[in-house]
């Protein structure tokens, strides 16, 4: 087989950035320029004027190929990107497929054989036309020669202004690479990338080009390679990665003043060298030393380092943005280069892979990131703000008619019935579900730019009033500990004006019948005095509350003080303890508690030797016992005193060993809960309780086995290197759609749903600045009221009682769009819009099985999609009795998980155990879907088993068509129809709804709708490294701005006639009134967002009253 080095391209396609050295360009203007060139058919050859080079051959003769050819000195082309240039005329006819006129180069190995890099031309009549491709060479060729001809073809071809110039060194890594760009199992030892699997490799990265960010690069392909095509270096996780290989370039004459390098690094650890590289010439050596930080960086999120250029770019399995960095450095005067020499870093735990490196004698400038900054014009504009956030009490945008306005305890307490939801005591048969407003630090004591809102009882007040007016039953506190110590000079010192803030706050929320949900404790130090947010400490004194809890009594300890003294605390604005208060409606424990025992996040488990001694000895009571059952492996011990803690990487084990591991995780997690719930129960608390509230694995779903309710965190479009920043001036965010990645964030929050037991998302968020932030009712709002979950909380403070300030990430309250998606989510949840499904289909999980292979998994990709068309639950009790439309559904297949420091996802893997469309089949064979159900997971477009829901994941599509809510978040561009309501032109992206906001009459009979247009809304002079809006360099000011666009769109109403429209401002002031066009009961509503008179508005208001 040929062994073909690089993809024929077009000049055109890479640029003509080659450092360009002409080694060859013969003149043909006598038959003396013809002396050097070797023939095997003179007869058929002849010199034109102009330096025109002819061959004719009128009939096929005995020879196959008939033309001239000329030497070409090898060492002037070994390793280098060259390129062939000509011009060519012909006439010619074949007769033998695919072959023609020839402008060859062929290349010769020591091993006798040969390499061909030329043209293709076609048969037929052609005028003069210039052919320019370039071409990778072998650093291993020994002779090379150019040949022009026919072959296979009789006819006429004619040359002219033939060139053959060199370029860069672009170096052959073929016989170096250890590693492909896809790992299709992860922790093998083998495979590609980094050795995480499927759902974090390189497989999406795009090897197919020549060139990346203006720099020429010898991309291998792996098929053509044995399967390899990176160096991936050795570090604790790949031991047997590359400790050092080297390049011979001696037999070429490369020179070179800069060295470019293509990489990336996963693991990193601290700011430090990772690897050098060092350049050997005829003058001397250099060695160059690759710092994280300076000249790599982490692969998730890339953002620009003093000389690392995020090159290029993709989406992992988890929706998150990963990629490689393209280096510069200056190289000395090191005359003829020799070799070049990779090293990793001795002591460096960070994994670096090698993709391609390039010796040039140019600088070639890396593209200047186009940097975008909005600006109020066309397509940005001002949106009209009022001074302060709110609505207006009768407004349309005033949806209290969701509160009855009773105080809390009308009904009793909150309850779990029967049926697995949440229900008040005196009304067990109606559930009722909770939508919340998170309030941590910002809205006790101000955070960044933003104000406090409960700094006074007026604001309190007013907060609380606004609360009902968006349709909030609940607020979700947080960090409560946190603000509780602040400043505290000993352990239990509360704050006083906090604690006073928080007890007006309670009686107020009381009194409007607002609930609370509320962290037991938060922080990492608890109520004890010091940093709040420590991360160092040691067993004595231990800085990370969340894993000492597990194996500290003075942490437990804090634990319980700390909330007997505030849940015991009489308020002294109700006279009641918080344990009484029937406001208080549960209780999570510890927020995010398993990032504790997660191996991604827990270095040394050392402090946890004591309890897995103990649990050994329990389990198998003699060290003998032990020995056998691991099989003489991992140090099993004459006793049990000397045994040995666990590795982080040894809870991703499958035998005796790691069964043992995580049985005993599972029961720390397990135990933890029942400290919790017993503690609560101790002092008189009656509520049910919770705790942790982010992993997805499965080992997560059987140590929630006996919570009360499960309660859950994620988000969509998480910063990166956000929080760091107090002024909020920087970071990374991934751009990508949540439809796009097949609704990622809700198909990790229902995988975690227990079956019959109450379910509260207490974190979510599409995150300012993504720009696909309108999609988040219609994904995490729609998808959980179809779910028939029991509470929603976007993170965090729903609404603003101060001055609308600047947007920041995890506020909701100053940003249009994701206020818009709020009041969204109001509806289609709590008003329950959105229908529940029909049919469950009820996962089947074995403790066991679960314990001894699949702990640090979840769901499968393919199983888990199924959540965009049934109800779904998992539970662990295989004895249940099958109910009415229930299917029961085995485990098959997993995925992986995305660990980041502050959230997790479910990542989406390539898993193939689950065919998910031939259950799609059977489902509607059995009669669980309907017949006319569209879901095909082939053409990414799901369906729910009510016909409501419908998304189209390849368009970023997603529809909504309810009696009272229908819409579409799509691409600009789109059309579409529902029943009642008709998208008609859209020239942005964004969420196009209309809702009726009469009661609980349909649109179509409704007396007053609201219409919303949601696009994307940015903060002045934000300023971004990208068009692309990734990486945020400045986090800008006010005023707000918001992108327009034009749209038209056309709905069907009783009260067509009487209909009026209205732009309105964000508190639901009428701005102006807008024309309508009328045919009957059809009325269409055409709106270009930038001409509006008073400036743009996202709602719109059309009323018959």
């Amino acid at each position: 087989m040929k062994r073909k080095m690089s993809v024929c391209l077009f000049a055109g396609m890479i640029g003509f950035s080659l450092h360009a050295g002409t080694i060859f360009q013969p003149e043909w203007t006598t038959k003396a320029d013809l002396k050097t060139w070797k023939w095997n058919a003179a007869e058929i050859a002849r010199l034109l004027p102009g330096g025109i080079l002819e061959l004719h051959l009128d009939q096929p003769a005995q020879k196959h190929v008939h033309g001239i050819s000329h030497v070409i000195d090898a060492a002037k082309i070994a390793g280098k990107r060259i390129t062939i240039s000509a011009e060519v005329k012909r006439d010619i006819k074949v007769y033998q497929k695919w072959q023609g006129g020839k402008l060859m180069l062929s290349v010769k190995y020591a091993n006798g054989k040969y390499d061909y890099f030329g043209f293709y031309m076609e048969p037929g009549i052609f005028d003069w036309k210039k052919l320019v491709r370039s071409f990778d060479i072998p650093q291993d060729i020994i002779s090379a020669s150019l040949f022009l001809g026919l072959q296979g073809a009789t006819g006429t071809i004619q040359y002219r202004n033939l060139k053959l110039e060199t370029g860069d060194t672009v170096l052959d890594l073929s016989k170096n690479v250890n590693m492909g760009y896809a790992d299709p199992v992860a922790n093998d030892g083998k495979g590609g990338w980094s050795d995480q699997g499927p759902d974090n490799d390189g497989s999406k990265f795009r090897w197919k080009q020549t060139t990346v960010a203006n720099v020429p690069f010898r991309l291998l392909d792996p098929a053509k390679n044995g399967g390899k095509a990176v160096m991936t270096f050795a570090n604790k996780r790949l031991p047997t990665g590359i400790e050092s290989t080297g390049l011979d370039l001696s037999g070429g004459g490369s020179t070179a003043n800069w060295f470019y390098l293509l990489h990336t690094l996963t693991f990193p650890d601290s700011y430090a060298p990772v690897g050098q590289i060092e350049i050997a010439g005829s003058k001397g050596a250099q060695t160059l030393k690759i710092v994280n930080g300076r000249d790599i960086a982490n692969w998730w999120m890339p953002s620009r380092k003093p000389n690392a250029f995020p090159a290029l770019l993709w989406t992992n399995g988890g929706g998150n943005q990963v990629g490689v960095y393209l280096s510069r450095f200056k190289l000395n005067d090191l005359g003829t280069i020799r070799s070049v020499t990779f090293r990793k870093e001795t002591g460096s735990t960070a994994n670096w892979i090698v993709i391609a490196a390039t010796l040039s004698e140019k600088k070639y400038d890396l593209p200047e990131n186009e940097r975008f900054a909005p600006v109020a014009g066309k397509e940005w504009k001002v949106l009209p703000l009022p001074q302060k956030g709110g609505v207006i009490a009768g407004s349309a945008l005033d949806i209290s008619f969701l509160n009855d306005g009773k105080p809390t305890g009308t009904y009793g307490r909150v309850i779990i019935n029967k049926d697995g939801h949440f229900a008040f005591e005196k009304a067990p048969d109606r559930p009722v579900r909770f939508i919340a407003s998170a309030e941590a630090a910002a809205s006790f004591r101000g955070h960044w730019t933003a104000r406090p809102q409960f700094d006074t009882k007026e604001k309190t007040r007013e907060y609380v009033r606004q609360l009902r007016m968006a349709g909030y039953n609940m607020i979700r506190i947080h960090f409560l500990d946190e603000l509780l110590l602040m400043k505290a000079e000993k352990d239990l010192d509360f704050n006083s004006k906090i604690l006073d803030n928080f007890c007006y706050l309670l009686a107020e929320c009381g009194k409007n019948g607002i609930y609370i949900n509320i962290d037991a404790m938060t922080s990492r130090l608890g109520y004890s005095k010091g940093k709040r947010w420590g991360w160092s400490g040691s067993p004595a004194t231990p800085g990370d509350f969340k894993f000492a809890i597990y194996y500290s009594e003075r942490v437990r300890r804090n634990w319980k003080d700390g909330v007997r003294k505030l849940f015991t605390y009489v308020n002294p604005y109700t006279g009641k303890r918080m344990i009484d208060d029937p406001t208080i409606a549960m209780v999570v424990g510890y927020n995010e508690q398993e990032f504790a025992l997660s191996p991604g996040f827990r270095d040394t488990y050392a402090p946890l030797l004591p309890q897995w001694k103990a649990f050994l000895k329990q389990k198998y009571g003699t060290p003998q016992a032990l020995a056998n059952a691991w099989k003489g492996a991992y140090g099993a011990p004459a006793s049990f005193d000397r045994l040995a803690i666990f590795g982080k990487d040894d809870v991703f084990r499958t035998d005796a060993y790691g069964t043992d591991i995580n049985r005993f995780l599972e029961k720390l997690e397990n135990d933890i809960f029942h400290f919790y719930k017993n503690s609560l129960r101790e002092i008189g608390y009656k509520g049910p309780v919770s705790a942790m509230n982010m992993g997805k694995t499965f080992r997560n779903a059987v140590s929630r086995r006996d919570y009360d309710f499960i309660s859950m965190n994620s988000y969509h479009a998480h910063p990166n290197g956000y929080a760091s920043n107090k002024n909020g001036g920087s970071g990374s965010i991934e751009q990508g759609s949540s439809i796009g990645n097949a609704a990622n964030i809700i198909r990790g929050f229902i995988s975690m749903r227990r079956y019959l037991a109450p379910y509260v998302i207490t974190e979510h968020l599409h995150v300012f600045w993504n720009r696909y932030r309108y999609e988040q009712a219609f994904v995490t709002g729609a998808y959980s009221a179809y779910q028939d979950i029991d509470g929603l909380t976007g993170f965090g403070s729903g609404l603003t009682v101060n001055d609308y300030s600047p947007m920041l990430p995890f506020l909701i309250n100053n940003d249009p769009i994701a206020k818009s998606q709020e009041l969204l989510t109001a509806l289609l949840f709590r008003r329950r819009d959105v229908s529940p499904g029909k049919s469950l289909i009820r996962l089947t999980l074995s403790s066991d099985e679960i314990l001894k292979g699949a702990s640090c998994d979840a769901l499968s990709t393919a199983q888990g999609k199924l959540i965009l068309t049934s109800r779904f639950a998992y539970t662990c009790d295989t004895k249940l009795p099958l109910k009415k439309n229930e299917t029961i559904l085995g485990r098959s297949g997993s995925s992986g998980l995305v660990l980041d420091a502050w959230y997790t996802n479910i990542a989406d893997t390539k898993d193939t155990s689950f065919d998910l469309d031939s259950y799609l089949n059977s489902l509607r064979s059995k009669g669980a879907l309907p017949e006319n159900n569209r879901s095909s997971d082939a053409k990414g477009i799901f369906e729910t088993d009510t016909g409501e829901l419908r998304m189209d994941i390849p368009r970023n599509y997603m529809q909504i068509d309810t009696p009272r809510l229908q819409g579409v978040c799509a691409e600009a561009g789109t059309k579409a129809k529902l029943r009642d309501f008709e998208v008609r032109n859209m020239t942005t992206r964004g969420n196009v709804a209309l809702i009726s906001i009469d009661g609980t009459r349909p649109i179509r009979d409704a007396k007053r709708l609201l219409l919303v247009l949601a696009t994307n809304a940015l903060n002045s002079n934000m300023l971004f490294e990208d068009k692309e809006m990734r990486f945020m360099l400045k986090g800008g000011k006010m005023p707000i701005l918001l992108q327009t666009g034009r749209f038209e769109v056309a709905f069907r109403n009783g009260s067509a006639v009487k209909m009026k429209a209205y732009a309105l401002r964000m508190n639901g002031e009428r701005l102006a009134e807008l024309p309508l066009k009328r045919n009957g009961s059809e009325l269409v509503l055409s709106v270009d967002t930038a001409a509006l008179p008073a400036g743009p508005a996202i709602y719109y208001e059309l009323t018959a009253n």
